[in-house]
């Protein structure tokens, strides 16, 4: 169940996302990780990116603790969704309600994602409700002061260079284990794109029958 002072940003978000796109209902099918799930909508799945937050990356503490509470608030529900952009990765980047509660402002509140600050600069509600989370030491800000999910990645790049260009994206399926080319015979009922360091990141393998 959502926090419920969640509602007391509501009046405050509705407003700029109604005036940036309309509101269209989804069903979540699927949970990636903390801000990324895949909805149904007219019969489309479609990859949604958690607008203005950033809940923390596989290999980083609290992944699976901020995956979890995403499930347990979005998987299986209709919900509402505010679409803000589309990214280079293909996925609608959006807000996402549940009635009139704002998950996107839960999961900071209950300290599973940072405001992320240099996607939503002028978001600073969310701002207020991580310094909240962060000086009641709730969720991921339990112990001490963690790394931020955009910190992290930057490291990670750094300590792995890249050996395919970071805009090369394959496809997964919703139940499958492994990601593939845009042809593979495997994706045809079900194709979900994705960049390639983030499949393997979070444990797809290759195809051995298209080999991506």
């Amino acid at each position: 169940m959502l926090c419920a002072s969640v509602a007391l940003v509501l009046a405050a978000l509705v407003p700029s996302t109604a005036s940036a796109a309309a509101g269209w209902s989804a069903k979540c099918t699927a949970v990636f990780d903390g801000d990324t799930i895949v909805v149904t909508h007219a019969g489309t799945e479609v990859v949604v990116r958690l607008f203005a937050i950033d809940c923390p990356e596989k290999g980083q503490p609290f992944h699976a603790d901020a995956t979890k509470r995403t499930r347990q608030l979005l998987l299986g529900k209709q919900c509402t969704l505010y679409p803000r952009a589309r990214d280079n990765y293909g996925r609608t980047v959006a807000w996402v309600f549940l009635g009139k509660a704002c998950a996107n402002a839960a999961l900071v509140q209950e300290g599973w994602a940072w405001w992320y600050a240099e996607q939503a600069p002028r978001e600073t509600r969310l701002g207020r409700l991580q310094h909240q989370a962060c000086r009641q030491h709730r969720g991921l800000w339990a112990k001490g002061v963690p790394v931020p999910p955009w910190d992290y990645r930057a490291r990670q790049a750094t300590a792995r260079p890249p050996t395919r260009p970071a805009a090369d994206t394959v496809y997964i399926t919703r139940t499958g284990k492994c990601f593939h080319r845009k042809t593979c015979k495997s994706v045809r009922n079900s194709r979900i794109p994705l960049r390639r360091s983030d499949a393997l990141r979070r444990g797809y393998r290759p195809c051995l029958i298209c080999k991506p």
